[in-house]
């Protein structure tokens, strides 16, 4: 048995360290190839579901089968690497990200609590406090990362409602009168999701009519805002949506504020897919005040070229997660650092900020402005040359 646990293992004592070097050495090669001639393959190729080895599952197997089976893999993988892909939300991962889960899954530390990972919470705390600096919110900001921007959104308004209304235990039965959201009807199908979560039902997320460029209509937001409260509701948040899924729309953030702010009303930002623009000078004309906001979610798997998933939920007042939000679990060691799991919907949770510090660490905040100003002159030169056909209609430029 020693034998066979030294060909699925590392040894700690370096007894298969030959082994080991053969194996991660034939993977790497056959990953690199793969990847540095992905414009010879389908961009999305079929998946054939009459392959015998899925279900090959009840002995072991030796490296040479893993290789044939990994190579199966990658031919009926979609092909992000291809010089044909234009999908703007799965990006090509950078190799800062490639090597951040590879390491990441070697360490297997765990998020929950920082004497599980002492480094990577610490990790976690500071490059957050950098992003709340980017785009714009005060010293009392802060947050923490989720699996992907649909938790950070629910996560987001949960919090919104549990401070709102007044019930930092979240027991929505407390509540005198119906709440409810608003949002755009071009918004992610995560803030219905959260809906359902909530205890308010899809029903009570308010769809805000938008403009021709897919924008929230400002008049019909606050129209609805008043017949909620005329009809004796809870309003309790508003949700815009800084770049949409459909179209990469742009809501008018800085005005949605202000009527959040007449009405007393929680404004959470999905900044998942447009928010890398702040990381430019030259898009800053773009950008809204990000940091009047109460919340804001942010994708890097998206703009930053980071592997999925990698999302960020930052807080204005960060002092409200602890009180309207926080979990204490009684199995972990209690000191004056931040137990992270306590602070998010996960607990155990994949550290993914060691590919997003790695990625930033290998490009730089300068290059990636670089990359980000790249791609909107792309887009410049596309839209001007929709407008050129008379076959085409551009529906909308920020």
């Amino acid at each position: 048995m020693k034998e066979e646990l030294n060909k699925w293992f590392i040894s700690p004592n370096s007894e298969n360290l030959e082994y080991i070097n053969d194996f991660f050495k034939k993977v790497t090669e056959q990953l690199i190839k793969e990847k540095s001639t992905a414009s010879n393959k389908e961009l999305v190729p079929e998946c054939s579901k009459e392959q015998s080895f899925i279900n090959e599952l009840d002995h072991s197997h030796d490296l040479e089968q893993i290789l044939d089976k990994l190579q199966v893999i990658y031919d009926q993988s979609m092909n992000a690497s291809s010089t044909g892909y234009i999908g703007q939300m799965d990006s090509i991962p950078n190799l800062g990200a490639i090597i951040g889960d590879l390491v990441t899954a070697s360490i297997n530390n765990n998020m929950l609590a920082n004497e599980m990972s002492p480094i990577l919470s610490w990790l976690e705390v500071n490059v957050i406090k950098k992003f709340t600096e980017w785009f714009g919110f005060g010293d009392n900001s802060g947050g923490v990362m989720t699996s992907g921007g649909t938790l950070a959104n629910i996560q987001a308004l949960t919090l919104a409602r549990n401070t709102k209304l007044n019930i930092p235990d979240g027991n929505i039965f407390n509540t005198k009168s119906q709440p409810v959201l608003f949002t755009s009807k071009h918004s992610h199908a995560s803030i219905l999701k959260a809906g359902m979560l909530l205890g308010i039902g899809v029903d009570h997320v308010i769809k805000i009519k938008t403009d021709d460029a897919g924008r929230m209509c400002l008049e019909d937001l606050q129209k609805q805002i008043d017949a909620s409260i005329q009809a004796n509701k809870l309003p309790f948040a508003v949700v815009s949506t800084f770049g949409t899924t459909n179209s990469g729309s742009l809501d008018d953030v800085d005005a949605i504020q202000s009527i959040c702010d007449a009405y007393d009303l929680w404004h959470h930002v999905d900044a998942i897919y447009g928010g890398a623009l702040t990381l430019s000078q030259n898009q800053e004309h773009l950008c809204p005040t990000f940091g009047k906001a109460d919340s804001l979610s942010f994708n890097p798997q998206k703009w930053m070229y980071v592997s999925k998933t990698c999302s960020i939920l930052i807080i204005k007042n960060f002092e409200l997660l602890a009180t309207h939000f926080k979990t204490p679990a009684p199995y972990v060691q209690k000191d004056d650092k931040i137990n992270l799991g306590e602070y998010g919907i996960q607990g155990s949770r994949h550290a993914s900020i060691l590919k997003l510090w790695l990625s930033l660490y290998l490009i730089g905040k300068n290059k990636y402005a670089e990359i980000i100003d790249l791609n909107m002159n792309i887009t410049q030169l596309f839209a001007e040359y929709i407008i050129q056909n008379k076959n085409l209609q551009l529906f909308t430029l920020p």
